[in-house]
């Protein structure tokens, strides 16, 4: 566990930091400022949120997922058995990890180009519930992120 480790776990801490900390954001500041704008404005702005942010998350997410895989390949090859509690949890953040990545992708590449399209078409009804799917996942991704964050610090205080 040299000056190698540091770095990956660096990384990984980075990348967590970067996409979570984009989601709290969108949730605590960005959402309720677009609630105070007009529609349209709203719609144009939550759009380039969602185009720049979600480079910046795909990215995060290639981060966390190659130091990640490193980690633990190191991690079970020093000993520690997926079996024991250290690897159940890791199992139960990688699957809220994958959930979350699900959701995330949902909303940038499914939820909000459709917004987009039907808002164009003038299908009120449809914007309205298109809308409510993406505010839903928007709440609850950072609430995610967050157990995510808890269970490596529960990771990182039974590695030791």
């Amino acid at each position: 566990m040299g000056v190698q480790f540091v770095i990956l776990r660096f990384l990984h801490e980075l990348a967590t930091v970067i996409w979570i900390g984009g989601m709290i954001f969108q949730a605590i500041a960005l959402t309720p400022v677009l609630k105070k704008m007009e529609k349209n404005q709203q719609l144009q702005i939550r759009n380039s949120v969602v185009k720049i942010f979600g480079r910046v998350g795909i990215i995060s997410i290639a981060v966390l997922a190659i130091t990640g895989i490193i980690m633990s390949v190191g991690k079970t090859n020093s000993g520690i058995s997926m079996l024991s509690s250290y690897g159940t949890i890791l199992i139960i953040k990688h699957i809220i990890t994958a959930i979350l990545i699900v959701l995330s992708m949902v909303n940038a590449f499914a939820i909000m180009p459709r917004i987009l399209k039907i808002t164009a078409s003038g299908e009120e009804l449809k914007v309205k519930k298109a809308k409510k799917k993406m505010m839903l996942i928007s709440f609850l991704n950072p609430f995610l992120g967050v157990a995510i964050i808890l269970l490596s610090a529960v990771l990182a205080f039974l590695a030791k």
